[in-house]
């Protein structure tokens, strides 16, 4: 599962949909499900973290039926087939999608999978494990002054950014071997890189050293060489062959996609734009938001207000009083006002109402719902 959703209103840009944060819901005609289910057996369905209480977390299916008891202290949504929870003792496992412990809790800190990796702590310093809990990388790696836990990102495109306390500051393969060191300098400027790489691609920043003069933004390969100039006013991790880029000089707060090869591919029109997903972008023009293809025509024309990512076949919009969920047509599948929204995931999305959290079924049903906040997707 994914982070919540991103979505931007017009005029003020873009505006980050975060489950944490109040959000109201009102969905007319629906039907409440209350927990206090009894335990089903486990099936091989999707899962979802739930909770009755603070440290009585556990995972329901898509129905509401609770797969694996209320015991852990948190738990986290499902990714590569792994629910990250967390014991009332502080230690961290992963349970499989039939509702049984994989990984034992041994952790510190851990991470959700990603790239068939997770990342995991013991005793202060970081390591990878595989989805069966084997080592991959043993922990090694010492906590460094990025913000990070333990110093250490998730890998993705086969990488993963550490940043030690000895100074050590680069990309590790999976073998745990330093393979790409991060770029600092040149004889004019300051140039920085962090986070993962997406297509083969990272984003580095360069900023003049006497301060005079704009950061710009390019991409670089997994050499380290350059391959698309520092020549954007800001810039987006790839997806799908594409990025979002800001230009600079005449295209000044401008925003269009590049290919992997700098190329500009849809022009520099839109006050920003968002990432693809299920084939489309949502993009803000003339103070509205709507959604473009991946030859950057529009499908649904900028007429929204607010304008959530498409996931499943399904994006959250807003239109002057009216809101919810639209098709790839633009057809309404049913209203609902949130403040703020989860994007679908296994054919539930999560919202907020009064107070409790909810489930969503992609009718608008509401499935069960919670005084205890459910982690977004």
């Amino acid at each position: 599962m994914s982070a919540s959703v991103a979505a931007h209103k017009c005029p003020l840009g873009k505006s980050i949909y975060r489950l944490a944060k109040v959000l109201s819901l009102a969905i007319g005609g629906l039907v409440f499900r209350a927990q206090g289910q009894t335990v089903k057996s486990p099936h091989a369905d999707m899962l979802f973290p739930l909770c009755r209480a603070a440290k009585m977390c556990g995972y329901m299916d898509r129905t509401g039926g609770i797969i694996v008891p209320q015991v852990y202290a948190y738990t986290a949504p499902f990714s590569e087939g792994r629910g990250r929870a967390q014991a009332k003792n502080g230690k961290y496992l992963f349970i499989d999608m039939t509702g049984k412990v994989a990984v034992p809790p041994t952790f510190d800190d851990a991470s959700d999978f990603h790239d068939g990796l997770a990342r995991v702590t013991v005793g202060g310093r970081s390591g990878f494990i595989d989805h069966n809990g084997a080592w991959v990388i043993r922990p090694s790696i010492s906590p460094g002054p990025r913000a990070l836990p333990a110093g250490v990102d998730d890998f993705s495109d086969g990488l993963a950014f550490i940043s030690e306390l000895n100074g050590r500051q680069g990309w590790i393969n999976k073998n745990g071997q330093l393979v790409l060191n991060v770029p600092t300098e040149d004889n004019t400027n300051w140039i920085s890189a962090s986070g993962g790489f997406s297509d083969d691609l990272v984003i580095f920043m360069v900023s003049p050293k006497q301060g005079a003069g704009q950061n710009s933004y390019g991409y670089m390969n997994k050499s380290g060489v350059k391959v698309i100039p520092a020549q954007f006013g800001n810039a987006a991790p790839f997806n799908h062959g594409l990025a979002g880029v800001e230009g600079e000089k005449t295209n000044s707060g401008k925003w269009g996609y590049i290919d992997t090869t700098g190329r500009v591919v849809i022009g520099f029109k839109f006050s920003y734009v968002g990432g693809f997903s299920d084939g489309l972008a949502s993009v803000n023009s003339s103070n509205k938001c709507g959604y473009i293809n991946e030859s950057g025509a529009f499908v649904l024309q900028p007429t929204y207000d607010s304008c959530g990512d498409f996931s499943e076949g399904l994006a959250y919009i807003q239109k002057g009083p009216q809101s919810g969920f639209i098709d790839h047509s633009g057809k309404l599948l049913f209203a609902a006002k949130f403040q703020t929204v989860s994007k679908f995931s296994g054919g539930l999305a999560v919202g907020q109402i009064n107070g409790e959290y909810v489930y969503i079924d992609q009718s608008g049903k509401v499935i069960i719902r919670s005084r205890v906040e459910i982690p977004p997707f």
